[in-house]
């Protein structure tokens, strides 16, 4: 308890230096001085709730962004308690729990990725309801899986211990952690230690003009986040697509460190506006005009089947009521659209303010915030 008390107390002053050599090299980067820039981020406190690091990563320092632009533009802790307001925390398995979440959208008649199995200690279970216990239970079960399927946490988020395993050489290879024979196969399925439970389900396949953008055979999903009026009428609000642009096998940005990108989606139309990635040192985003692998230019690129998948989105917002705006990962599937998450607190989109000027791109997501402050 002890080493551990002083291993944080020391970790302050580390993390504070590196924290004041971020914001030097912020104010070379953007070439604004130091008091300017300590105002600045005091705005940014005092409006959104922005913490240092928050501010730096999303590039709301740069002088050059006018604060007129940020109305869309809140921290992730301030977004969380005006979610909290209309998404009651009683409902949070449905969307929290992917076993539950699954489950119930099938219940539904929502299209979503088909489930095999969840993996748990003790005890797991199979999708018709059989025991997943000793090792008879788990040999039937591996029998019944497909060619390739996916593994993630139950209660995971960002990407995190999400692995494609495929049937081979009599096992399962993981896209993360290589072959297991199939007699290692339940033990390889628990993907991270932090999680209990995890959900064995269907490997969806990127529709061929995704597949096409990215020049990957991975899943990019779109986020469509949605809220639903007082008059019970449901609205996309925003949307973006989380583009694969490295080596990653999962679309999660992850605040740009493995190489992915965020592309906004104008959403009348259906079609990519604004593409952004982060800037070499962190500092900040930068715009990306074409794909980095396959050189497809982003802008007005066309998303399969919009109308299709904002439709899904809009049916699901209604049925998940009294949760009242939810972010929905839809995947573009040459089958159509299907949904693979829901989140009741959806990330903020702080990236979007450099393309404040553009038409459209940010009203919807700023009102929704007003909104929401106001109860």
């Amino acid at each position: 308890m002890r080493r551990a008390l002083w291993k944080k107390w020391l970790s302050i002053p580390a993390r504070g230096l590196a924290l004041a050599l971020d914001l030097g090299a912020a104010a070379r980067f953007y070439r604004i001085g130091g008091i300017a820039l300590l105002r600045r981020l005091a705005w940014l406190r005092t409006h959104g709730g922005f913490r240092v690091r928050e501010a730096l990563q999303d590039g709301l320092l740069d002088p050059d962004l006018p604060l007129s632009a940020l109305a869309a533009t809140i921290s992730k802790a301030a977004l969380v308690r005006l979610q909290t307001r209309v998404n009651p925390d009683r409902f949070d398995c449905l969307t929290e729990d992917k076993a539950l979440f699954y489950a119930y959208c099938q219940g539904l008649g929502l299209p979503v990725p088909r489930l095999f199995g969840v993996v748990a200690r003790p005890a797991g279970f199979t999708a018709e309801g059989g025991p997943l216990r000793d090792p008879g239970d788990w040999r039937a079960f591996l029998a019944t899986l497909p060619g390739e399927f996916v593994v993630k946490p139950s209660r995971g988020a960002y990407g995190r211990g999400v692995e494609i395993f495929r049937r081979e050489n009599g096992g399962f290879t993981g896209s993360a952690t290589g072959h297991h024979p199939e007699g290692r196969a339940p033990e390889a399925f628990f993907t991270d230690p932090r999680y209990a439970a995890f959900v064995v389900q269907e490997r969806l396949h990127p529709h061929p003009a995704l597949a096409a953008l990215s020049g990957t055979p991975y899943l990019q999903t779109v986020r469509v986040v949605t809220d639903v009026d007082a008059r019970g009428e449901s609205r996309v609000v925003f949307a973006m697509l989380r583009v694969i642009a490295g080596g990653a096998v999962v679309d999660n940005y992850d605040e740009g460190t493995n190489g992915n990108l965020l592309s906004y989606v104008d959403v009348a139309l259906g079609t990519l506006v604004h593409t952004v990635g982060m800037r070499p040192g962190g500092i900040g985003v930068e715009e990306v005009s074409l794909h980095p692998r396959t050189a497809v230019p982003f802008q007005d690129f066309p998303l399969p089947d919009w109308e299709a998948a904002c439709a899904l989105a809009r049916r699901a917002a209604l049925l998940f009521l009294p949760m009242r705006t939810l972010g929905w990962d839809i995947a573009l599937t040459p089958a159509g659209p299907r949904i693979v998450e829901a989140n009741k607190r959806w990330d903020p989109c702080n990236e979007i303010a450099g393309a404040a000027a553009r038409p459209g791109m940010t009203e919807g997501l700023a009102a929704l915030l007003a909104d929401l402050r106001k109860g």
